[in-house]
């Protein structure tokens, strides 16, 4: 007997097998679809316990905790009473990107909440979007830094209608708002090269005598 159903006892084991093996194919290829989003080596794992707290210079900081996230997916029947191994990948592929739809969705609605609670919004209004809006955010943006000591540089997300609009506005300015761009970009880059150079002197090691 599995999940309520009677499985010859020759099939149960091969039946672990291939769930095991199709389950992990399927967390490889989540895996790197997410690279595109978060780099591996900004990938973490948790196995101990459900909750977390960071230790952060914020005193409001939630406690963090594991939630469970699912998708569904829906295989046809006529494929598997005809014994169509091509529809596996397909299944596969199916599971990965709504799952990544999923992953998307979670990850802009934590950037969302965060932006919220710290006042990093740009509003325009109802109106359309001008290269104005732009210079704010980056204003209100805060550079980081990698592990190898360079700077990043933030990223634009948008659907693909707004995406062409901004695209349009920022290439129709001239010589003077690149110059603007430029001067926040370079001041931002030197905040954040400081800001890095304090953070690793508190972890600096002293020489022994």
């Amino acid at each position: 007997m599995r999940n309520g159903r009677l499985v010859p006892v020759q099939y149960a084991k091969r039946i672990d097998e291939f769930e095991k093996a199709f389950n992990e194919d399927v967390a490889s290829a989540l895996r790197e679809a997410q690279t595109s989003l978060v780099p591996s080596h900004n990938r973490f794992g948790y196995s101990h316990g459900i909750r977390w707290r960071i230790r952060s210079d914020q005193e409001d900081d939630p406690d963090g905790e594991l939630q469970a996230r699912s998708v569904e997916v829906q295989f046809s029947i006529d494929a598997i009473l005809g014994n169509e191994l091509s529809a596996l990948p397909e299944y596969q592929e199916k599971i990965v990107e709504r799952m990544m739809a999923d992953f998307m969705r979670m990850m802009y609605e934590t950037v969302n909440g965060a932006t919220e609670k710290t006042g990093n919004v740009i509003s325009a209004g109802g109106g359309p979007f001008r290269a104005e809006h732009f210079l704010e955010m980056l204003e209100k943006v805060e550079l980081g830094v990698d592990r190898h000591g360079r700077v990043t540089l933030p990223a634009i997300h948008a659907g693909p209608g707004l995406a062409e609009k901004i695209f349009e506005e920022l290439s129709a300015q001239g010589p003077e708002f690149e110059r603007r761009v430029d001067e926040i970009k370079t001041r931002k880059t030197q905040e954040a090269l400081s800001k890095e150079a304090m953070r690793r002197a508190k972890f600096r090691i002293g020489q022994a005598e």
